[in-house]
């Protein structure tokens, strides 16, 4: 799997801990599925990837190449160490105020 950033470590951590409160073990279940998807199509270059979520087309001018997975849009960022995943949202997130 393609590394997470400290951003996405963190929203995945703060997703995952939402979901244990709620007794929800197959939503985190499929937050990992739904990453280790996207990742897998971004390594294959499969798949669907925009320069920005569709309800946020000024989140452009990060330079990143996002992707939905399931209720989830995932971030990429092209690193000289490689890629990298940039942020995991929500779709239901507010995520130009979450960057």
């Amino acid at each position: 799997m393609i590394p997470l950033s400290s951003a996405a470590e963190s929203a995945l951590a703060a997703l995952t801990n939402h979901y244990a409160l709620l007794g929800r073990d197959r939503a985190i279940d499929r937050l990992v599925a739904s990453i280790e998807a996207a990742c897998e199509r971004f390594e294959r270059e499969r798949g669907q990837f925009y320069d920005s979520p569709r309800p946020y087309p000024g989140l452009a001018e990060l330079g990143l190449r996002w992707t939905k997975e399931g209720p989830y849009w995932i971030a990429f960022a092209v690193t000289r160490e490689g890629p990298i995943v940039a942020g995991v949202f929500h779709d239901g997130a507010d995520i130009p105020n979450r960057i």
